[in-house]
């Protein structure tokens, strides 16, 4: 599987079908026990948390199945909180990553 940088992936499949998992692998949570997953070209069996701690903070986004949302802020504000986290001044970025996740929102 290759992700490309913007791009909106969708997962699905029956329960058990290990999706899940497949995320988990992907942020860094579980790691694989067989084959390779490679970031920028780097083989992650050789990050170490300092490594893994700076991807799942520059690199992805996941929401899970919980949400783990601050019910007091809206979507928007919840979406903008953890962009901040990242220290990044630039709004207009920031901005345009939420109105496009705002398209996504009525898909489930």
């Amino acid at each position: 599987m290759k992700f490309n940088i913007g791009e909106f992936i969708v997962i699905f499949g029956h329960s058990g079908s290990g999706k899940s998992t497949l995320l988990n692998m992907l942020a860094g949570l579980d790691y694989q026990t067989d084959g390779s997953m490679y970031v920028d070209n780097f083989d992650t069996q050789y990050f170490d948390d300092e490594d893994w701690n700076k991807y799942r903070k520059e690199t992805i986004a996941l929401i899970s199945q919980d949400y783990n949302l601050i019910e007091s802020q809206s979507v928007y504000e919840n979406i903008m909180w953890g962009m901040n986290l990242n220290n990044s001044d630039n709004y207009k970025l920031k901005k345009k990553r939420v109105t496009e996740t705002r398209r996504y929102k009525n898909t489930s």
